[in-house]
């Protein structure tokens, strides 16, 4: 109060949690959208974090589309959605380029941690890099820093979200555990930073 009075300049640093950071966010509904076979909730939460190579319109116009068809799960997997009909007002042709584009990714990504294959077990290394995959194909890098608004925070952020992924490989190295297990484990770790 008497900073304010005397029109004293102050700083006061407090902590702001990380967990609903784009990029946090970006990465723990990748993993949630793999392991449990593409829920439309965590696609959305994905798509939405704006790190996607798909912008805002699209995203609410396929949103729009899963609502209207109760588009969940395996549907996502479809080659072609065809749930609407002509008078629907929905132009299936931008769905279905909209939907390949999200989805396709992710696949990969889910082909790469091996999670279609119940039971699997990964080991930390192998998960670690499947994560830098992913977020080398989005430039995630790239799009943070050009974010930042000179703070660095960004910066500041990846360098501890990289030290998460270090210590991830330096702890479990190449041990097999279940991915639903190291994914617990990131996510834990992202809840602390």
């Amino acid at each position: 109060a008497a900073f304010n009075d005397f029109a004293l300049p102050y700083f006061i640093d407090r902590r702001v949690a990380v967990s609903h950071h784009p990029m946090i966010e970006f990465v723990n509904a990748s993993i949630r959208a793999v392991i449990n076979n593409f829920p439309t909730s965590q696609m959305l939460a994905w798509l939405k974090t704006g790190l996607c190579d798909v912008n805002v319109e699209q995203i609410y116009e396929l949103e729009n589309y899963c609502l209207a068809f109760g588009i969940e799960g395996s549907d996502w997997l479809m080659t072609k959605w065809n749930f609407a009909g002509s008078e629907s007002g929905f132009d299936e042709e931008q769905i279905n380029t909209i939907k390949d584009s999200a989805v396709k990714p992710l696949i990969e990504f889910q082909k790469l941690l091996k999670a279609d294959c119940p039971g699997h077990t990964i080991a930390a290394g192998e998960f670690t890099t499947a994560i830098w995959q992913l977020l080398e194909k989005f430039n995630i890098a790239d799009k943070l820093s050009a974010q930042d608004d000179g703070n660095n925070e960004n910066g500041q952020l990846y360098e501890k979200f990289t030290a998460v992924f270090d210590e991830l490989y330096f702890v479990f190295g190449q041990q097999k555990m279940p991915i639903e297990q190291i994914a617990g484990i990131v996510s834990n770790a992202f809840s602390k930073m």
